[in-house]
């Protein structure tokens, strides 16, 4: 019986911590900060062969607030480069309190 008590009071404080680490506020600035780099992306100069091209982002900020790209894993090398050179170095207004946090963005580009 006191085992029971045990697991029940262990899976209670697990489930209670687990809900306490998500942030709503976290997430609203993850959101923003995304809609920010999208925004940055707006205009390609990229020319599309196929319907659409997809790739991911991989990026974080520095202590001045601004975007370091570190990976864009894509296929196609111009979407990369552009990618690279359009969002780096990029000031944001939203500088997480984690310098150094690593974000993940989906870039489509589609087919005029």
């Amino acid at each position: 019986m006191k085992t029971l008590i045990t697991i029940i009071a262990v899976s209670l404080m697990t489930l209670t911590s687990s809900f306490a680490n998500t942030d709503p506020l976290e997430d609203d600035a993850k959101e923003q900060l995304r809609e920010q780099v999208m925004v940055l992306l707006e205009n390609p100069t990229v020319e599309v062969d196929n319907a659409s091209i997809s790739s991911t982002i991989i990026f974080t900020i520095n202590s001045n607030g601004e975007l370091v790209v570190l990976d864009v894993a894509t296929k196609n090398t111009q979407v990369k480069q552009f990618v690279i050179k359009t969002l780096n170095y990029k000031k944001t207004t939203m500088v997480p309190q984690n310098f150094g946090k690593v974000f993940k963005v989906k870039y489509t580009i589609e087919k005029a």
